[in-house]
């Protein structure tokens, strides 16, 4: 079994595949197994890296040890252990505040980044409400948050699925008991991603509740050039397990994309806005993929309108003002 000495710790990895190098990183319900659709169709087209978090699956932390305080100089120990000065980065849920926080800290040496239904450390006044659900949802055992994990209706509809995953994280027995409060502490500055223009999807589930978001939450205040947003309907913080061909569609990139004009509507209050967006289409999307520009914009216009700036709304959508027909 292949353990890296990083960190102070053993490390376990795995490497399947050659070819560009693409790391995948588990979340806090699963370990190297959680990948087990998408190494086998990824590895023809790259050399595909899993590991196991410090205190996952087979890797262990210190006795004493920092946790997810470790997690990016373990993913950059990993990947100096291996000779490979950059990737291509997957965080998944947990999985994210480790890859955002290595291309946030090793940019020159992050290819493309993929965040799946995660904040992963990002701070906007969204995601801090979604931290503050998050560390009431810790008072209770990490088992018990784990089953928000996965959508509502996923236990029915997928039951062998979902009885993976549940055994999946069942093996994991080393966990602290503060995991979550510690990761909802970390706090990733994305300044550098989008100085250095890597090229970024986040990719967010309708039922998350784990990572609930809106239209373009991400990055905030920040505007992304080289970014887009990609919506799962029915969706929560481990879709891939449903859907495992999508991953290779969004590594490559190559699929062939088609554009759709479409209006979205913004009601907030009395108002209602009109905004045109550009909607991108693959063949065997889960849903039509929006630029984070459009997203921004649809953001601009529904805060404005919460504020009542009519004014500053109509830069970006036709606004109209609802009147009750009936009383």
């Amino acid at each position: 079994m292949p353990f890296a000495s990083v960190n102070g710790i053993e490390l376990y990895y795995e490497t399947h595949g050659t070819g560009p190098v693409l790391v995948l990183a588990h979340g806090g319900g699963g370990s190297h197994l959680s990948w087990w659709q998408q190494v086998p169709a990824l590895s023809k087209t790259y050399q595909v890296i899993t590991f196991d978090h410090r205190s996952f699956g087979y890797s262990r932390d210190a006795a004493t040890g920092p946790g997810p305080w470790a997690f990016v100089e373990d993913l950059t120990g990993l990947l100096d252990h291996l000779g490979i000065q950059r990737a291509a980065l997957v965080g998944q849920s947990m999985g994210g505040w480790t890859v955002c926080g290595f291309a946030a800290t090793c940019p020159e040496r992050t290819s493309a980044l993929i965040l799946c239904d995660t904040t992963a450390g990002i701070e906007t006044p969204e995601i801090d409400q979604t931290r503050a659900s998050l560390r009431e949802h810790a008072q209770s055992n990490l088992a018990q948050l784990l089953t928000s994990a996965y959508a509502m209706s996923f236990p029915e509809r997928e039951p062998a699925l979902c009885f993976l995953y549940q055994q999946i994280s069942a093996l994991n027995q080393h966990i602290s008991p503060n995991l979550v409060p510690t990761l909802m502490s970390l706090h990733t500055n994305v300044a550098p991603i989008v100085e250095h223009n890597i090229p970024t999807l986040l990719v967010v589930g309708e039922e998350d509740v784990l990572a609930p978001t809106n239209d373009g939450w991400a990055f905030g205040p920040y505007r992304m050039g080289n970014a887009c947003w990609s919506y799962k309907p029915g969706g929560a913080d481990y879709g891939l397990l449903t859907r495992p061909r999508k991953m290779g569609t969004w590594v490559q990139a190559e699929a062939p994309m088609t554009k759709r004009k479409r209006t979205k509507f913004v009601h907030e209050g009395k108002y209602v806005a009109e905004v045109d967006v550009e909607l991108l289409e693959e063949p065997e999307g889960w849903s039509p993929y929006l630029s984070l520009e459009d997203a921004y914009r649809l953001d601009d216009v529904r805060e404005a309108l919460r504020r009542g700036d009519v004014k500053t709304a109509t830069k970006y959508a036709r606004v109209f003002s609802l009147t009750p027909v009936a009383v």
